[in-house]
């Protein structure tokens, strides 16, 4: 089929062609990660063959020596498009004081160097293999124990967007389904960008007389830390009140005809 494409979409039809399956991101894809990290999220560009995570996935030491710290559970953790697969540490070893930690130990050391691997061969939905070897380095730092503290994050707000900068890592599908923005001129501005360190509404520069960033209380950091309580200590289930961060706040007027840059 590639071949019978016509000469002008030959420069594009071999990119389209020769486009094998691999993994198109990590999260978190940070180059330093705490030690009781809880989850990863591997996205790969085509729906996965499910039941192969065990095989082709795994966290190693800087020199290659495979951990056993990876808990996949009997049934391997998909969304529904199938690309993208959330991977778990044992919450067992990462919390303190528990049997397991003592007798197995922490997954990580702090200051230690380490990777996440997914190795080639792994099938997709469709049949085609991963052709590339993926390798993300990392390395360990202390543990974040603390709960969220919205009070902690940096909010700068202009007429086009509102932006949330947090200073530790955050779980971005957390912060997408906890985080909203409610307008004084009715409905909810769009999130337009989300990763583990922030994220950004875009108010499109329409007159708002005042904003007010609505936090849930499940929203959750990599580690699994919530705003009421810590991952290490929680104190039963989120409660049904929401936490505002910041109040009402006022986007900046123009005078007619301004344009903002």
């Amino acid at each position: 089929m590639c071949g019978s494409l016509p000469r002008l979409g030959l420069v594009l039809a071999l990119v389209g062609c020769d486009a094998s399956p691999r993994v198109v991101g990590l999260t978190p894809h940070a180059e330093k990660v705490p030690a009781n990290t809880l989850r990863w999220r591997l996205r790969f560009s085509e729906p996965m063959r499910r039941g192969f995570a065990r095989r082709f996935v795994s966290l190693e030491t800087s020199d290659g020596g495979r951990l056993n710290a990876l808990y996949l559970g009997a049934q391997e953790l998909w969304d529904p498009t199938g690309q993208v697969l959330t991977l778990y540490l044992h919450p067992g070893r990462l919390k303190t004081g528990l049997r397991l930690r003592s007798v197995e130990g922490p997954p990580f050391e702090v200051d230690g160097h380490y990777r996440l691997v997914v190795r080639p061969g792994w099938p997709t939905a469709r049949g085609p293999r991963l052709a590339q070897l993926f390798s993300h380095p990392f390395e360990v730092i202390r543990a974040e124990r603390r709960a969220v503290n919205p009070r902690a994050w940096r909010v700068e707000l202009t007429r086009e967007h509102l932006t949330v900068s947090f200073p530790r890592l955050m779980d971005p599908a957390s912060v997408a389904a906890s985080l909203r923005l409610e307008s004084s001129q009715g409905g909810s501005p769009r999130l337009v960008e989300v990763g583990t360190e922030s994220c950004r509404f875009e108010l499109g520069g329409a007159p708002h007389d005042a904003v007010r960033l609505v936090v849930l209380p499940n929203l959750e950091d990599i580690a699994g830390n919530r705003i009421q309580a810590s991952f290490e200590r929680p104190v039963g289930p989120a409660k049904s009140n929401h936490t505002m961060v910041q109040g009402h706040m006022r986007p900046p007027r123009y005078p007619r005809g301004h344009e903002t840059k």
